[in-house]
């Protein structure tokens, strides 16, 4: 803020809020700013010719310069833009709304000076009282009606007629559209008029930022009350020149019937008259036309993969947040990014911040974090070898046509009120290897174009900057990735494959959890009921207790019984673990490097067999165990069980 950059010839700021405002004074071009003129450099021309850029040219061009005056100019000659938000011009979502009651407005109205100033105002509150009752709790406010004025006074005189005098006869207006935009237009001015000043404001360097607020209290609650009125006057002056029905920038609130007043700040006439480059992944021209209002395309290209990327995406049933929230999933994502790591190297995790929340993060070195809320600008991704985007952002319905509205100011397509979420819609994933072929799947649409446009820049962009964290655009066969995208949305990427939800919670349960813990029971053999059990006891011992042993079905801790009718029912009844399973045994029995899961190769080179039983049991189960360096299968089985593994007899297997 300190900062005098009246003489620089680039300025950087952050944030979208710093276009609403006039740039301040250090911001501004000074009267003696002079454009850079560069040293005399030399062309490559593109035959490969090199010329001398004349140093005569460069010293008139100096000259030329001086000559000039800057005064008048615009403070910048180009606006540079690196992500954008249209939504971000809205303001009032996320404030408490405000009470225009008689008692709220009273001391308010009371503090005014002028006589017909206070009766203007306490005229417009009355009737803003009326349409409030008229509209009832959780309902918007409507422009008002020609209909219900007098026809029978001036404008003057209406603004200054007692509202709630049953003496004077409603009647049907004459006045025209324009008509009632001049008297709301005059009291707005009449309620900026009597903004208070700030008191004590020629100390406010003496005192501290708790005295400014103590002194100014009453000060700040007339000027909320009265910039209200002024706001929700321009909203109204919007409504009638449009010709909303409704106008959902004011919604009067289901409890205290106070008023939610939602506005879009318009964009600094600094920024809005001046060429423009915008540098953005998701960016949606027709939604950013109602905040840059004279905004026209001149120029535009998109990035692609590059060659090093492969993407696989779910194409059955979607993964929402409601999905998510069972108490399962925490444990799978984890699980899914660890089995990840093994397939590629360092992984990426994106999820739901709840999500994130239950992760344990230092448990493995080699996956990276990440949620939703906090993406734009992060770079702690563009090194990860393989990045899961796990579901995507989302609105609720009436939020995202509230916003359509008010970022438009036209009148949308509502969805009908008994309708709590969007309609279902077809889409198709696209195959990379031929363009016009893919997988249909389904995913959700708003049938109004201006609302779908605000859902989709929730939700598809939303996923669409968490896949830009791997930074595709970059990545070369030397740097591959890939990603996983969890959710059923389509995207504008290409995918390489595809899986079904089924096959994800195969290789996310059970299967992947002994896979991962470092062991493997062969199907079909005797004895594995007591190994199981045995092994699920020694891992449920280990303290901190690994995520994963939530993915082990209780059975499997009850007794040697119990754990192997568990372990038969899961590979007999479902279709997509019987066949994985199917796929590790035949994988192992043949010393595979890997087998494949979830369109990738999951790495078992380092599984060896090994023999064990109970003590006392007839039958040796076979097993396969990860090994270390220079570490025998039976050493890495007896490690891995801890104290449990006296319980057990243990032996090198048969031909290993």
């Amino acid at each position: 803020m300190s900062q005098n950059l009246g003489h620089r010839q680039v300025v950087v700021f952050a944030g979208d809020a710093m276009l609403a405002l006039a740039p301040r004074r250090g911001m501004k071009r000074a009267s003696s700013w002079r454009p850079y003129i560069a040293l005399p450099f030399s062309v490559r021309g593109f035959l490969g010719s090199t010329n001398e850029v004349d140093a005569d040219a460069h010293v008139a061009a100096e000259d030329a310069v001086d000559k000039n005056s800057y005064d008048g100019k615009p403070d910048f000659d180009l606006l540079i833009l690196d992500e954008t938000d249209p939504v971000s011009f809205l303001a009032g979502f996320d404030l408490p709304p405000i009470s225009f009651s008689q008692d709220a407005s009273r001391p308010i109205i009371s503090a005014i000076k002028d006589p017909i100033d206070e009766e203007i105002l306490s005229g417009f509150l009355s009737s803003l009282q009326e349409a409030c009752c008229e509209v009832g709790a959780g309902g918007y406010l409507a422009p008002l009606e020609s209909g219900k004025y007098y026809h029978d006074l001036t404008p003057d005189q209406i603004l200054g007629v007692n509202w709630g005098d049953d003496e004077v006869q409603v009647c049907r207006s004459e006045l025209t559209k324009d008509d009632l935009i001049d008297i709301i237009e005059t009291v707005r001015e009449v309620a900026f008029a009597n903004l208070p000043e700030p008191v004590g404001k020629t100390n406010f360097y003496k005192l501290t930022a708790t005295q400014i607020r103590e002194i100014n209290a009453e000060t700040v609650k007339i000027r909320s009350h009265l910039r209200g009125i002024v706001r929700m006057c321009e909203v109204m002056c919007l409504g009638l020149r449009n010709d909303l029905p409704e106008l959902r920038h004011l919604k009067v609130a289901a409890d205290t019937g106070a008023i939610y007043l939602r506005r879009k700040k318009p964009l600094s006439r600094h920024y809005s008259q001046i060429p423009t480059m915008i540098f953005d992944a998701t960016l949606r021209t027709e939604l950013l036309q109602h905040t840059f209002e004279h905004l026209e395309v001149a120029y535009e290209r998109f990035a692609k993969d590059g060659d090093g990327v492969q993407r696989f995406q779910l194409r059955d049933r979607d993964l929402s947040y409601g999905t998510l929230k069972g108490a399962e999933w925490p444990a799978r994502l984890w699980l899914l990014a660890c089995l990840c790591a093994r397939m590629h190297g360092r992984t990426g995790l994106i999820v739901p911040k709840f999500i994130r929340e239950q992760l344990p993060e230092a448990e493995q070195p080699n996956v990276k974090l990440g949620h939703f809320g906090a993406l734009r600008g992060l770079n702690v991704f563009e090194e990860v070898s393989a990045i899961v985007v796990v579901s995507r952002p989302a609105a609720g319905l009436v939020q995202v046509e509230d916003t359509a509205a008010v970022l438009s100011g036209q009148n949308i397509s509502a969805m009908p009120v008994e309708e709590k979420w969007y309609p279902a819609a077809k889409g198709t994933i696209r195959w990379r290897h031929n363009p016009s072929a893919g997988w249909v799947t389904r995913y959700v649409e708003h049938p109004d174009p201006v609302v779908e446009e605000v859902r989709a820049a929730i939700t598809e962009d939303g996923l669409e900057q968490a896949l830009g964290r791997g930074r595709n655009v970059r990545r070369s066969r030397n740097r591959p990735l890939v990603e996983y995208v969890l959710t059923t949305t389509p995207t504008n990427r290409p995918v390489d494959g595809t899986f079904s939800m089924a096959e994800l919670k195969a290789a996310t349960g059970w299967v992947g959890a002994f896979l991962e813990l470092g062991v493997w029971f062969e199907g079909g053999t005797k004895g594995v009921g007591g190994v199981l059990h045995a092994f699920a006891r020694a891992m449920g011992a280990q303290r901190p207790e690994s995520l994963l042993i939530s993915l082990i079905g209780n059975p499997a801790f009850e007794g040697p019984d119990a754990a192997a009718d568990w372990c038969k029912k899961q590979i007999d009844d479902n279709p997509e673990i019987g066949a994985l399973t199917r796929e590790i045994d035949k994988a192992l029995g043949a010393r595979a490097e890997s087998v494949e899961m979830l369109c990738a190769q999951y790495p078992i080179f380092d599984f060896a067999p090994v023999e064990a039983k109970v003590r006392g049991s007839r039958y040796f189960a076979q097993i396969y165990v990860r090994t270390g360096e220079e570490q025998t299968a039976v050493e890495a089985i007896t490690a891995l069980l801890g104290p449990v593994a006296g319980e057990l007899e243990i032996r090198s297997a048969s031909g290993a």
